[in-house]
């Protein structure tokens, strides 16, 4: 799914296990998938950045994905991950609250 090579150390590896560890605990499983978004653009010859939007449903949640990755020397990095879900926003309210 990613490229070890790209991390710069360990703590960003770590924080994107936690992260996506998060995403499913909260919503679960991936249901079903559409995708409803696609974008690519050039910053550098035969190196295209490619962007897709997913509405997606999970076990718990109807969410939103999203995945940017960079393609170098036809290898895929995925750059960045988001998910936006009223659930997502729910747990993260609460796990803020102050006590």
């Amino acid at each position: 799914m990613y490229d070890k090579s790209v991390f710069v150390g360990p703590s960003t590896e770590e924080a994107l296990l936690l992260s996506l560890d998060f995403f499913r605990g909260t919503l679960g499983n991936v249901q079903s998938s559409e995708l409803t978004d696609f974008y690519q653009h050039e910053l550098f010859v035969d190196e295209p950045n490619v962007k897709l939007t997913y509405r997606t449903k999970f076990d718990n949640d109807i969410g939103t994905e999203t995945f940017f990755f960079h393609i170098v020397n036809g290898h895929t990095i995925l750059t960045n991950y988001g998910c936006n879900s009223p659930e997502l926003d729910k747990r993260l309210k609460e796990m803020n609250r102050p006590r």
